[in-house]
């Protein structure tokens, strides 16, 4: 482990150096980022101030360490918290709320999103009032699936308002078809699809990740969406935990569609915690890894791109479903990024495919250089092609540094 974080840590300081290079003009938008820090300021609009990039001129990098990307884990125990912080992440939901598990929180420089008591609002607000670890209450979870209608989750979330005004409400909703009815209740919109249900790779639907956050923008408005990737098995509905290949697909696709922050579930999988699971948790680690030296541009929303994609080679397997003709054979996003962009491309499938991708003008013939490459490919230095050929092998995700 210790030399995966070495590992980690100096790309991390690598792509930090790359990213301060490319500086380009705009405002520095200091009286947002005092008011993001206000107390006083509206949950939503500080939740605006806080995911969003604020500092875009010259000398304004200092401000960027203020915006939060939320890179979360559900369930953690408090004798795991120092673990937990360690791996990276920044953020516990149904995380506890009780003074020990809060100061340790605090100390670890954790953010916690608990459960709050139903019955008991008023006095788990009063107690949390000092409390600036505590970023947000889960007031529910998927109440669709739990037959608490919109109307009684609307009546519950005006009764929080009232007794809270800084903190926002997070809630995870289970159906796409249910976010609009339910979402005036919350700050920030979860999303949980679950894709892995069966353990041969290409009988799972991938893509669920990418469709449920493009649905959940388009009810939430402007909350942000934040999606909850599947991080664990539960027999018999989900019979394995997704491979590593698996979860960094869905962790970019949902990123590609304009997710504002990821969180895992669960602690738990299956029969022991997430962290004694051999090789999916050091999967995460490394994910973690990569969205905390990606920061910067995660804050930035994904510029809207109609890329086309030619598929050159692709070998289907015979057990996979018939794919509609509408099925995009890649995921692709483009970000900008003080004066750059940055392009991540996913294949969503579990064979391997080669394809070209024609690419905007913004960047085709640019120098392009391939960031966090792993054994399967070899890392790209050279002007972006157009249209750009790639080879990607089942489930892999490749990321490029467009300067």
């Amino acid at each position: 482990m210790l030399n995966w974080r070495i590992l980690w840590l100096a790309q991390a300081g690598f792509l930090c150096a790359l990213l301060s290079g490319c500086v380009s003009s705009g405002g520095l938008a200091e009286r947002a980022t005092r008011d993001m820090l206000d107390p006083a300021t509206p949950p939503l609009e500080g939740l605006r101030l806080e995911q969003r990039l604020i500092a875009l001129s010259p000398g304004a990098d200092r401000f960027l360490s203020e915006a939060f990307f939320p890179i979360g884990l559900y369930d953690v125990p408090e004798d795991a918290l120092t673990e937990i912080a360690a791996a990276g992440f920044n953020i516990v939901v149904n995380g506890g709320r009780d003074a020990s598990y809060l100061a340790q929180a605090q100390a670890l420089g954790l953010r916690v999103i608990p459960y709050i008591d139903t019955e008991h609002m008023a006095a788990n607000v009063a107690a949390a009032a000092d409390r600036r670890t505590l970023f947000a209450w889960y007031l529910f979870d998927e109440p669709d699936l739990n037959a608490f209608s919109p109307g009684e989750y609307l009546e519950l979330a005006k009764l929080l308002r009232a007794l809270e005004s800084r903190r926002p409400i997070l809630l995870s909703v289970q159906s796409p078809e249910n976010y609009a009815a339910y979402v005036a209740g919350c700050d920030i919109l979860a999303v949980d699809p679950y894709p892995i249900q069966h353990r041969q790779p290409e009988l799972n639907n991938l893509r669920r990740v990418p469709q449920w956050v493009e649905a959940a923008r388009t009810a939430a408005g402007p909350r942000p969406v934040w999606a909850v990737m599947q991080a664990f098995y539960a027999e018999p509905f989900w019979p394995r935990n997704p491979t590593p290949q698996e979860l960094r697909a869905m962790v970019f696709m949902a990123l590609n569609h304009g997710a504002r922050g990821i969180l895992f579930f669960s602690y738990k999988s299956g029969d022991r915690p997430i962290t004694q699971q051999a090789e999916l948790f050091p999967a995460i680690v490394r994910l973690v890894g990569e969205l905390n030296a990606l920061h910067g541009p995660l804050l930035v929303p994904p510029t809207p791109v109609d890329f086309k994609v030619e598929i050159v080679e692709e070998h289907i397997p015979a057990a996979a479903p018939t794919a509609p003709e509408d099925r995009a054979p890649l995921d692709c996003s483009l970000r900008p990024f003080l004066g750059a962009q940055l392009l991540i491309v996913v294949n969503p499938d579990s064979w391997k495919k080669t394809a070209r991708l024609s690419m905007p003008a913004t960047v085709a013939g640019k120098p392009v250089e391939e960031i966090f490459p792993d054994a399967l490919s070899h890392a790209l230095t050279a002007p972006l092609s157009h249209p750009f050929e790639i080879a990607l092998e089942p489930f892999q995700t490749r990321i490029f540094w467009v300067r």
